[in-house]
Order: structure tokens, then C-alpha cells, then sequence
């Protein structure tokens, strides 16, 4: 977790229930850098299963907040 957390490419890691323990939010200039990403995060032992998604295109986004009434 603290290689995850650590790493300048991975912006968020959410955990999840399902069929994954978390889901990633990374950055990187190109297809190279995800695979250099999780290159990190696997380690020398390379024993982390992992699934890879790409975001095509963002058809909306909204803020990361609700806002709420004042008491």
C-alpha cells in the first residue's frame, strides 16, 4: 500500500468490493509509462495480479463534494 500511495503516478486508489481489492487512478505520458507504473507497484517478485482500463474519453465530470445546508 505504501508503494501505491508513495508513487507519483498514482493519483488515487480506491478499495472496492467486487471481483478487485482496488482500483487505480493513475497518470502517465503513454501506454509505457502504465506498464512502467505497475512495473513499480508489482516489485521484483511481480506476484500482483492486475486488470488495466483505459479512459478513452471523460463524458462528464462533477465535483468531489456534496454540498450540504449549514445547521
Amino acid at each position: 500500500m505504501r508503494e501505491m500511495e508513495k508513487h507519483p503516478g498514482v493519483l488515487e486508489c480506491h478499495h472496492v468490493a467486487g471481483d478487485d481489492c482496488y482500483i487505480l487512478k493513475v497518470v502517465a505520458p503513454d501506454l509505457e509509462g502504465v506498464q512502467e507504473i505497475l512495473r513499480d507497484l508489482r516489485g521484483p517478485n511481480a506476484q500482483m495480479n492486475t486488470r488495466t482500463t483505459i479512459v478513452l474519453s471523460t463524458l462528464f465530470e462533477k465535483p468531489g463534494f456534496i454540498a450540504t445546508e449549514p445547521d
